[in-house]
C-alpha cells in the first residue's frame, strides 16, 4: 500500500465530520496514506449518501475521484477494485461523475472486462463516458468493438464530439478499412467536426493509412487552418509512401506560409530522404536544420540512418 501512495500525504475520505461539514472538508480534511488501511475501514461509519446534502456528495467523491486518479497513475489494479468496493458498500449510487472515473482507472490498469462493466452499469452516460469506453476499446486494439460502440452511441442519442472522431479514425486506420474510414468521414460533417483542426488531421492520418493519397491530400486543402500537426501527417504520409520530392516541395511550402517546423517534421522527412537516390536532398535538408538550429538526440539518429 505505501508503495502505491506513499508519495501523497494526504487523501480526503469520507466521515460522517466531513459530511456534517460540507464541501469545506474537501480543503480541510486529510488522512495519510500510511493510514489507509485504516481509513477504508470508516465505512461503518458513514451515513448514508441519500441522507447527505449535496455539497457533502461532492466533497466525498472528490475524494474517492483523488484515489481512481492515482491507483489508475500506479497501474494498481487490486487497489482501484478495493476503492469502487468501498464505494458501492458505502451506498454511493455511481453516477456519470464516478463512472467516468472508474472506466479510466480500469482503462489505466489494462482492464477492459471492469471497465466496460463500469460503463453497461451506469444508470446514465455523457459523451465523456462514451469517449472513454471507446478508448479502452482502441488501446486495446478491440476496433470492431469501438465502432459497435460507436454505432450504439448515435443509436442513444448522444452526439459524439472531435473526441470520438479521433479515436473511431483510429479504429478505421489500424483496421486499414479506407469505406469505414470514409463513412466516419461524412459523420463528422454531418456534425461539422471536419474543420476541427483535431478532426481534419485525424481524417488525413487515418487516409495516408489506408493508401488513400488523393482523399489526403484532398483533406489537406480543405482544411481552413493548418498547424504543424497538419503538415507533419502530409510529409510524413509522403515519407511513408516513399514520395520524397512531394515531402520536400511540401516542407519548403511549410516555409513559405510561415509555420515553424519542429522535430517531427525533420524526422518525417529524413525517412523520405533514406534512400540513396534522394541524398542530395537530404543534405540540403541537414543544411536547413543546422541554419534553424534544431538540436536532438532522435534528429541526430534520423540524420545518421539518412
Amino acid at each position: 500500500m505505501d508503495r502505491v501512495f506513499g508519495r501523497f500525504r494526504y487523501v480526503f475520505l469520507p466521515s460522517v465530520w466531513m459530511l456534517q461539514q460540507g464541501s469545506r472538508t474537501a480543503q480541510a480534511v486529510g488522512l495519510r496514506f500510511g493510514c489507509y488501511e485504516k481509513a477504508i475501514r470508516v465505512e461503518k461509519d458513514l451515513r448514508s449518501p441519500s441522507r447527505a446534502d449535496e455539497n457533502c456528495f461532492s466533497a466525498d467523491s472528490a475524494a474517492y475521484v483523488s484515489l481512481l486518479r492515482e491507483c489508475g497513475r500506479k497501474k494498481s489494479l487490486e487497489i482501484g477494485r478495493r476503492v469502487h468496493a468501498h464505494i458501492i458498500k458505502g451506498g454511493f449510487n455511481v453516477g456519470v461523475y464516478l463512472g467516468n472515473h472508474l472506466i479510466l482507472m480500469y482503462k489505466k490498469c489494462q482492464n477492459v472486462v471492469d471497465a466496460r462493466r463500469v460503463f453497461d452499469r451506469m444508470p446514465r452516460r455523457n459523451v465523456f463516458s462514451w469517449n472513454a469506453m471507446i478508448g479502452v476499446y482502441v488501446q486495446h486494439r478491440q476496433y470492431k468493438e469501438a465502432y459497435r460502440l460507436f454505432q450504439q452511441m448515435q443509436k442513444e442519442g448522444v452526439q459524439p464530439d472531435a473526441i470520438t472522431f479521433v479515436s473511431i479514425l483510429s479504429s478505421c486506420a489500424s483496421l486499414d478499412s479506407r469505406a469505414l474510414g470514409k463513412l466516419i468521414h461524412a459523420h463528422s460533417l454531418n456534425r461539422k467536426h471536419e474543420c476541427d483542426n483535431v478532426v481534419g488531421n485525424a481524417l488525413i492520418n487515418m487516409y495516408w493509412k489506408c493508401g488513400s493519397i488523393d482523399d489526403a491530400c484532398g483533406m489537406f486543402a480543405k482544411m481552413p487552418a493548418r498547424n504543424v500537426v497538419s503538415w507533419n501527417s502530409m510529409i510524413g504520409g509522403y515519407a511513408r509512401h516513399g514520395h520524397s520530392e512531394e515531402a520536400f516541395r511540401l516542407l519548403l511550402q511549410m516555409h513559405r506560409d510561415g509555420v515553424e517546423p519542429n522535430d517531427i517534421t525533420f524526422i518525417c522527412i529524413l525517412i523520405a530522404f533514406a534512400s540513396s537516390e534522394a541524398l542530395a536532398l537530404g543534405k540540403l535538408v541537414h543544411a536547413f536544420i543546422i541554419g534553424a538550429g534544431f538540436k536532438s538526440d532522435v534528429l541526430g539518429n534520423a540524420l545518421v540512418n539518412m
